[in-house]
């Protein structure tokens, strides 16, 4: 909503760092200095100055504990979610729907950890009811954040397989069609003019072998091992990558993966 309403200033009011605390207080500083600018009347906003003079914040208590930045508190908890900070506000204003921002505001603000929790569900059920939104319209509002991530991962020019693998798993929670989901990357690859088509591993990354034969399965273990790399027998959080005899795998390892936002690529990446 924020965003939303620093769009629709004259000169357009910056909002860097969406949903951190000090730029969403610069931002709405910023966006209050335009609405006295617009309003004209100068009276009414010098007896709320005034009043607001008047009041003292609390001082917090001082401790030694050093301060930890939401964004590196994120990297250390969450490997690679550091492309939220990225997409996070990246969706334009949707015009003709009323409620419209308000509940991408809340989805923007839940998907940041990359999951949708039960109670999290629940609050956006609830605000898309409190706000009148049917399912064609949350589908519809859900489909429209979708193509803001494909936007923002893809304006650095380049598409890398974690940001493919985000853009799926985001999508999945959502609970776009496979069909939309490949519609959504087939747009990222045609925004961009270098696709990353490989994953980089390094000795001692975790991989997960997926959609072979056990004989397969032996070989490729001893290649990948020969790299130094660990081939783990599930997957979790950590892993590099699923290695699938076919990428676009439909094994149990290939859709876990693709909901922790981990790429699924195909034998090649062993060399």
């Amino acid at each position: 909503m924020l965003r939303a309403q620093c769009r629709l200033t004259d000169t357009g009011v910056p909002l860097a760092d969406a949903h951190a605390a000090l730029a969403d207080a610069e931002a709405t500083a910023a966006l209050l200095t335009a609405y006295m600018r617009a309003s004209g009347e100068r009276r009414m906003w010098d007896e709320w100055l005034a009043f607001g003079e008047t009041m003292r914040w609390p001082a917090p208590p001082r401790l030694a504990t050093p301060p930890v930045w939401r964004g590196f508190a994120r990297q250390l908890t969450a490997p690679g979610s550091d492309l939220m900070d990225r997409v996070a506000g990246s969706f334009e204003r949707v015009e003709g729907l009323d409620g419209a921002d308000e509940y991408l505001d809340l989805l923007d603000r839940v998907l940041l950890d990359r999951k949708i929790s039960g109670p999290e569900r629940r609050a956006l059920d609830g605000m898309a009811g409190a706000l009148g939104l049917g399912a064609d319209d949350v589908a519809r509002l859900n489909r429209h954040y979708m193509l803001g991530v494909v936007d923002a991962v893809c304006a650095d020019d380049q598409l890398t397989h974690e940001e493919r693998a985000l853009v799926i798993q985001l999508a999945g929670l959502l609970d776009l069609a496979d069909l939309e989901v490949e519609a959504l990357l087939a747009r990222a690859a045609g925004l961009v003019s270098r696709v990353v088509s490989e994953v980089e591993l390094k000795p001692g990354d975790l991989v997960v072998l997926t959609g072979m034969s056990e004989a397969r399965k032996r070989k490729l273990t001893a290649v990948a091992e020969a790299r130094g790399l660990v081939v783990w027998p599930g997957v979790k959080k950590g892993v590099a990558a699923v290695i699938a005899q076919v990428p676009g795998s439909g094994s149990g390892k290939a859709r876990k993966a693709r909901e922790y936002g981990i790429p699924v690529v195909g034998e090649g990446v062993l060399g």
